[in-house]
């Protein structure tokens, strides 16, 4: 008995090693929409630009780490014509899956490159009910998935890990029909224990 006891509270350390939880805060660099006219309706971005939500990260040997995120984006945006202004809001949720690669041997700071799929939702959508599905601005689809890669630092303190990072995502298909932008980057800092 004392010997599974003793095994038990040898392991727990072992866990900290293999999983590390935290969050993810940071900015987008670029908007989930374009601002553009078209045939008379000016679109402009309007979104708060903010990113938030956890982190999960498995330790694979050679250098390699999965990392799982749920992160959380609001999106806006206000159609202007010469007599009327409609502003059009969502929620995005975005569940990022990473392969990431630490290189050197650094023993507090080392540099990785990280690749992998994002799958993204679109929810709370407010007041693009009127627009007809052919109108620009209009919703295109609500779920779909992008590539995803970048590249940043861990930075070991006691106790925690930071990781800032750039973040590109090429999405596969439009969220909004004609305002859409496919090409998004992110600056994120990472927060984990």
């Amino acid at each position: 008995m004392r010997s599974l006891i003793l095994a038990l509270l040898l392991s727990v350390p072992a866990c900290g090693e293999i999983f590390s939880i935290g969050g993810v805060v940071g900015t987008p660099l670029t908007d989930v929409t374009q601002t553009t006219t078209l045939a008379g309706i000016n679109y402009l971005r309007n979104s708060t630009l903010f990113t938030i939500g956890p982190s999960l990260q498995v330790n694979l040997p050679a250098g390699f780490r999965v990392e799982i995120d749920a992160l959380y984006r609001p999106v806006a945006y206000q159609i202007a014509t010469s007599v009327l202004t409609s502003n059009v809001s969502a929620s995005q949720f975005r569940f990022p899956v990473l392969l990431q690669y630490h290189v050197g041997k650094f023993p507090l700071v080392k540099p990785y490159a990280e690749a992998g799929l994002s799958f993204d939702h679109l929810s709370d959508l407010q007041h693009a009910a009127a627009l007809l599905p052919s109108q620009p601005g209009a919703i295109v689809q609500t779920t779909h998935a992008g590539l995803v890669l970048g590249f940043g630092l861990d930075i070991k303190v006691p106790f925690i890990r930071i990781s800032p990072e750039i973040r590109y995502t090429r999405q596969f298909s439009s969220d909004f029909q004609g305002i859409s932008e496919l090409n998004q980057a992110e600056f994120l800092v990472g927060l984990r224990f």
